[in-house]
């Protein structure tokens, strides 16, 4: 079930943003019970849609890529790693050191899950450490930031995504999707004020059916992840 009540007016309309839907999708497997045989049929399928990337936790980047180099040749979809997933509570050399295996292995993009619980307690300067320290290990890949927003009211989602930006990431993502709660309108919009364009706002979270994908894009997404073929 998504989590979206009302609807939002933006003077993109639906249709244009279905025609150019398939290449803004993250096509996520996290699970913890994927297997190598899912693994390839999410590739075959994000080929086959023609998806922006398939987003997989560390330990299988370098699967994905063995088997999307032998099957396609160079990679046409980007990879993701997702590193101390899903609940961030690692230290920060431990982030960054995964960071560097992942993107040794073969991502393009790491998205680190920061601390949660470091961020509710207001230690916001070993928040910036730990997204700078990836940031800094691993310069020849894009880097996001999942910041799990159903635990944090607007002030701290507010606090965490100028921090993002100052460390400068890539893209700022709504949920793990083992949170309380995924993507939802107002921090989207929320996060698209803050932003300003300077980076993606990847919704995630409860994105089960095209109409939620274009919700989000209209409340400012501009990435989708999913774990279903929408």
């Amino acid at each position: 079930m998504f989590w979206f009540a009302k609807k939002v007016s933006n003077v993109k309309s639906a249709e244009d943003i279905l025609k150019d839907l398939n290449a803004c999708i993250d096509y996520t497997f996290v699970m913890p019970t994927v297997t190598n045989k899912q693994l390839e049929d999410a590739c075959n399928t994000a080929y086959k849609q023609k998806y922006r990337s398939i987003s997989v936790n560390a330990l299988h980047v370098a699967y994905v890529r063995s088997y999307l180099q032998e099957k396609f040749g160079e990679p046409p979809i980007k990879i993701i790693a997702n590193i101390a997933f899903p609940l961030g509570e690692s230290t920060a050399e431990v982030k960054a050191y995964e960071a560097k295996r992942a993107m040794l292995d073969g991502a393009d993009e790491i998205q680190m899950v920061l601390s949660i619980s470091q961020a509710k307690s207001g230690a916001y300067d070993a928040i910036k450490n730990e997204i700078h320290r990836v940031v800094r290990m691993v310069k020849k890949c894009k880097v996001g930031v999942i910041l799990e927003t159903c635990y944090f009211n607007r002030e701290e989602i507010a606090k965490l995504a100028k921090i993002c930006l100052k460390c400068k990431v890539d893209s700022m993502i709504t949920s793990t999707g083992y949170g309380t709660n995924g993507a939802t309108e107002e921090d989207i919009a929320l996060l698209s004020k803050i932003v300003e364009g300077r980076c993606d706002i990847v919704a995630s979270g409860g994105i089960a059916v095209k109409a939620d994908a274009v919700h989000c894009i209209r409340s400012g997404a501009t990435r989708i992840a999913t774990s279903r073929e929408i």
